[in-house]
């Protein structure tokens, strides 16, 4: 539900996140966060295999998000003094990036040698 004070309303929030992408929820505390991350990340392990989602869950905060640890999906859960757990989450997400980036250079040269 998003709340909408100045129409004294409540309506039904969807994200698609096949269609949007990433998503980056911020408010003040009070707000909704933990319960936001919480209904999301739940609905998502709900309709999917745990072979086709991974999280990897950050929680900076007041440890709230704790219960989502005990999810199959979850790889890890880092708080915001683990250091050691952090670097690694880091190397991983680096990886990710320069993978992805390789395999969109790759597209590019398919899709020149087509046009030729």
């Amino acid at each position: 539900m998003i709340d909408i004070p100045e129409e004294q309303e409540q309506r039904e929030y969807t994200i698609d996140l096949t269609k949007d992408g990433n998503v980056a929820f911020m408010s003040s505390a009070g707000y909704g966060k933990t319960i936001f991350l919480m209904t999301t990340v739940l609905s998502l392990a709900l309709q999917n295999q745990v072979e086709s989602l991974h999280f990897y869950i950050l929680d900076f905060g007041n440890s709230a998000l704790i219960p989502l640890n005990a999810l199959p999906h979850t790889a890890d859960y880092i708080l915001y003094d683990d250091t050691e757990k952090l670097g690694k989450f880091i190397n991983i997400i680096q990886e990710e990036i320069a993978h992805r980036k390789k395999k969109m250079m790759m597209r590019k040269k398919m899709k020149k040698r087509k046009m030729l």
